[in-house]
């Protein structure tokens, strides 16, 4: 009964040349390991690999918070998920100091202890226009679906983390 989802593929292309030139080096690092032997699922190549996923993630917070900015908040509301907490405070302020008009968000995070609340706040308040969530925290079982736009600021490790979050703005009777 719901209508396909659409996606949209947005490019960070507001990188500097040192975020840039970091990328490269961390990719080179990560490429030297695998080719001495190492797996990617060792403990040296993982942290190789999550130090190049939580650089990756800084470099497209201005890109994440320009397009979501553009969809007009707070008249629309977004749900934003990422991995990285760190990332998704820097977004979720960068979005309240560059809106034109009053605006506010709420986290859904490993940190926070009570949902309900916040997503009230979300549904309930008319300047309250994003969410910014961790995939372990608001994936499964949050109804966000007041938002009509779903960004993946950062990818998770599973499909099915992935098919959840987008869910949460997918729901039969949504406009």
């Amino acid at each position: 009964d719901l209508p396909p989802k659409r996606f949209t593929t947005i490019l960070a292309s507001d990188q500097t040349k040192a975020e840039v030139k970091q990328l490269g080096v961390m990719d080179r690092e990560l490429m030297d390991l695998v080719s001495k032997g190492h797996s990617l699922s060792s403990g040296l190549g993982l942290g190789a690999l999550q130090r190049l996923r939580v650089h990756t993630s800084k470099t497209k917070i201005q890109t994440t918070i320009q397009w979501v900015l553009a969809q007009g908040v707070p008249s629309t509301k977004v749900i934003v998920f990422g991995e990285f907490l760190d990332s998704l405070h820097a977004i979720g302020e960068g979005i309240v100091e560059g809106s034109d008009e009053p605006c506010s968000v709420v986290y859904l995070t490993g940190e926070t202890t009570d949902r309900a609340p916040l997503i009230r706040q979300f549904w309930d308040d008319p300047q309250c226009a994003v969410a910014l969530c961790q995939y372990d925290a608001a994936a499964e079982g949050a109804n966000l679906q007041c938002a009509g736009t779903v960004v993946l600021h950062d990818l998770p490790w599973t499909p099915d983390k992935l098919e959840q979050a987008t869910d949460r703005a997918h729901r039969i009777g949504q406009v």
